[in-house]
């Protein structure tokens, strides 16, 4: 009995350590920035510093014109040797326009680097404001120096998750493996964490959402929040950085003349021997 419970220890502490006593964590974490991108031809709107965000298409007062949504989220506080195994993006929706009706909303992963400047739209914002450097707008990454590759923003075509919106208020979570996937890669490759941007309906007019930004102080339980759960110390740390390769000293031009030299005799010698 006690050679069994002695072997039933030993295996226990065995696993421990090859897992390194690697215990499920869950962080929610709040945007670092976010932003929206209104559809407009000059590309000098945005809502940097507002309290909303917003995606879809608006009515014809409006211009029947699109609004999308970006966040970004600090992932540091995970170590890059976790595991990801679970992930959401909750959205708080707190105004939705007459007659609206219900969609699928979907995030994409974004991939390019984006900004965040001191706009603040007016009012309930959805006309936006004039852009402030570092905006991030429809045509800027950040306004108004550098540009999308694509107006509307640069992102993945295939969606990392998908969510179904009602026609009312509401709190909506999205999340999906795809979701987990860019999480997990997001935090082993820190460099490439430039967020998601939020698509609405972009077919039907009159059909625009708003949510809470990371400003809206006021109501902190609305504001975008991101859950992960992971354990730690599971993953091989990422390989250290490449050192760059050692510079060449350059030649002067007395050793570049020798050098030349030496080849040229080399040459004749060769002629000679033939």
């Amino acid at each position: 009995m006690q050679h069994k419970l002695l072997k039933s220890l030993l295996l226990v502490c065995g696993l421990n350590a090859v897992t390194g006593w690697a215990q499920p964590m869950t962080v929610d974490l709040l945007p670092v920035r976010d932003n929206t991108l209104y559809e407009r031809p000059l590309g000098d709107l945005s809502n940097g510093a507002g309290e909303y965000l917003f995606f879809g298409m608006t009515g014809p007062n409006a211009g029947n014109v699109l609004r999308r949504a970006v966040l970004a989220f600090d992932l540091s506080a995970i170590p890059t040797d976790s595991l990801v195994n679970d992930v959401s993006l909750t959205i708080s929706v707190n105004m939705v326009p007459p007659g609206a009706t219900s969609f699928d909303a979907s995030v994409h992963r974004i991939s390019t680097d984006w900004g965040e400047g001191t706009s603040d739209a007016p009012g309930p914002e959805g006309g936006g404001t004039g852009a402030t450097p570092d905006d991030a707008t429809w045509l800027h990454t950040f306004f108004d120096t550098m540009l999308w590759t694509t107006p509307g923003g640069d992102f993945q075509p295939q969606p990392s998750a998908v969510t179904s919106l009602s026609n009312g208020n509401g709190e909506f979570a999205f999340d999906s493996a795809q979701l987990i996937a860019d999480v997990q890669a997001m935090v082993s490759n820190p460099a490439g964490n430039f967020g998601w941007i939020i698509l609405g309906d972009e077919t039907g007019d009159m059909n625009a959402r708003r949510i809470s930004s990371r400003e809206n102080i006021s109501q902190p339980d609305t504001q975008p929040v991101l859950t992960v759960s992971f354990e730690a110390g599971v993953l091989p740390p990422p390989p250290p950085p490449l050192p760059p390769p050692a510079a060449v000293p350059a030649l002067s031009a007395v050793s570049l003349l020798i050098l030349i030299s030496l080849l040229l005799c080399a040459t004749a010698v060769a002629g000679l021997r033939r």
